[in-house]
């Protein structure tokens, strides 16, 4: 799942870049809780992020 939060935006140009912002989402029903990983990433001019978070869920633990 791929989500630009702030397109459309009127104030997405004063947001320095991070009205582009774009979530991508990876899930899959092979998985336990669904969730694979995340990435939040704003694209620079120059081709590169001026911002990028990535999560990566690798196992589940059990609560104790």
């Amino acid at each position: 799942v791929r989500l630009k939060p702030f397109e459309g935006d009127p104030n997405s140009e004063r947001m320095q870049g991070f009205g582009d912002l774009v979530l991508t989402i990876v899930m899959s029903e092979d998985v336990p809780g669904w969730y694979v990983s995340l990435l939040a990433e704003a694209p620079g001019q120059d081709g590169n992020a001026i911002y990028r978070s990535e999560l990566t869920f690798d196992r589940l633990e059990a609560l104790k």
